[in-house]
């Protein structure tokens, strides 16, 4: 079986853009993502210490999965949506890839 693909991305969020980012990442964006074929899961976590505060991990069936998923239709939609509504508020955005080598 392959490694599953990861992708993480972390970011800060304008403060006056917080709440409707959130409702927003939470109810469209995640799933948005997760219509990309291959995809998994998408979590989202909030540093309780240290910078970013905000993070998602998204997982897929392995990382040639995570590389079609990017390049599918689904996930422009929703990188598209993001670029245009809250890119603009959004600082230290950083988007790591990787896989599972470990239990």
């Amino acid at each position: 079986m392959a490694a599953r693909g990861l992708l993480i991305v972390s970011m800060d969020m304008a403060p006056e853009k917080e709440d409707a980012f959130n409702e927003w990442y939470n109810s469209k964006h995640i799933p948005d993502v997760l219509r990309a074929p291959g995809m998994i899961s998408g979590v989202r976590y909030c540093a309780t210490r240290g910078k970013p505060k905000y993070w998602a991990i998204y997982e897929a069936e392995s990382d040639e999965s995570l590389t079609r998923a990017l390049a599918s239709p689904e996930f422009k939609i929703a990188g598209d949506d993001f670029q245009e509504n809250w890119a603009p508020y959004a600082s230290s955005l950083t988007r790591v890839r990787g896989v599972r080598i470990g239990p």
